[in-house]
């Protein structure tokens, strides 16, 4: 196998955060086949943590100890190795909760995987809300797209919905026994910095937030800026989990082809999974591009609380939510995006209406 990615260095930190009693985020960084990964679980105290191990567990085995990874040289191929780790983790992930008789068990999953013969070449792969951004320039982008109700609705700033529907997300592994990844390649550059996190680190500082905190510290170690960063988190609340995966190119990238691409990498690339292609990534801003989810069913809609006193509590809120979620990823694939807001928020008052009159008649 070829050697690992020298103009690569890398820092990671995860926090339990200020309110949660335990940790659900997994992470892993194998920087010797250039991939790296954050999960964040869902579905209470042990459950959430369960499905986030599996996730990284199984990126570990496909690479370390997987009979393909020698041949994962491009990021294509490497990309096939990922998303099949991801929906092995989804098939597990959904077989154990049937067996348990649990619903609302799932992890989002962020990854990047980088190129040995073209370092100029990267492919991220995720499902759900965590995510991976760029710093280069003095400027912050966000390479992938959330899958939530509020992105799929249109809405930037998810504080317009109702508090019940924020964190609703429309994509996960473990949902069901596979998950459409999306893919999104994107260009390296001499000097830019990677970041993968949790939602516990891009709800609690904006964009503008985390790009200044990368600049201002942006000529100390790795590790110091993901300190930084975590620390930035809990002084704004710590209401989650918080991860964070830091990637820094060298300054000097070494120009490709670095080597031939062998006969069996060609064919790991032709592996056809459920995955979601985005277009290349533009230095402007977000991938663009529209991605279509399968609406999951109201027995499989995730619920994160946005301020959870407990996880006890969050667990108590993922039953009564899940209909109401499940068929607003339904009605989004035939109604325009602000439509669907419109049917939410009326969905959320009938509630209420019924809720009162049936507390009035029981006096």
């Amino acid at each position: 196998m070829i050697s690992g990615f020298t103009f690569i260095t890398s820092a990671e930190k995860t926090d339990v955060g200020l309110r949660r009693k335990n940790n659900e985020d997994s992470l892993i960084s194998l920087p010797e086949y250039g991939v790296y990964c954050v999960a964040d679980g869902m579905g209470g105290v042990r459950d959430g943590e369960v499905a986030s191990q599996a996730v990284v567990d199984t990126l570990e085995e496909s690479f370390v100890a997987g009979p393909d990874s020698a041949y994962a040289v491009t990021a294509k191929a490497s990309s096939a190795l990922v998303a099949r780790a991801f929906n092995k983790a989804s098939q597990w992930v959904e077989h154990r909760s049937q067996e348990l008789g649990i619903q609302g068990c799932g992890s989002t999953a962020i990854a990047i995987v980088f190129e040995k013969v073209m370092p100029d070449r990267a492919i991220v792969l995720h499902a759900g809300d965590s995510r991976a951004y760029r710093f280069r320039n003095k400027k912050l982008v966000q390479l992938s797209t959330d899958h939530s109700v509020a992105a799929e609705a249109g809405i930037a700033d998810e504080r317009e919905l109702p508090p019940m529907l924020r964190g609703v997300i429309t994509r996960a592994i473990g949902l069901q026994p596979t998950v459409n990844v999306e893919m999104t390649p994107v260009d390296v550059k001499a000097g830019d910095i990677f970041v993968l996190c949790s939602d516990g680190l891009s709800r609690m500082l904006s964009d503008k937030k985390i790009s200044a905190v990368i600049k201002s510290n942006f000529t100390k170690s790795n590790q110091e800026i993901v300190d930084a960063l975590v620390a930035n988190a809990l002084s704004a609340g710590g209401k989650d989990n918080v991860s964070v995966i830091l990637m820094r190119i060298a300054d000097k990238l070494p120009a490709g082809p670095l080597m031939a691409i062998p006969v069996e990498t060609l064919a790991l690339e032709a592996i056809e999974l459920p995955m979601t292609e985005q277009p290349a990534d533009d230095e402007g801003g977000s991938p663009t591009g529209e991605t279509h989810d399968t609406p999951f069913h109201a027995d499989g809609a995730m619920v994160e609380c946005s301020t959870p006193a407990s996880d006890s509590e969050e667990s108590e809120m993922v039953a009564p939510v899940n209909a109401l979620c499940a068929g607003a990823v339904e009605a989004k694939r035939t109604w325009p995006k602000r439509v669907v807001v419109l049917l939410l928020l009326a969905a959320v008052v009938l509630t209420v209406a019924v809720a009162v009159v049936i507390y009035f008649e029981k006096r």
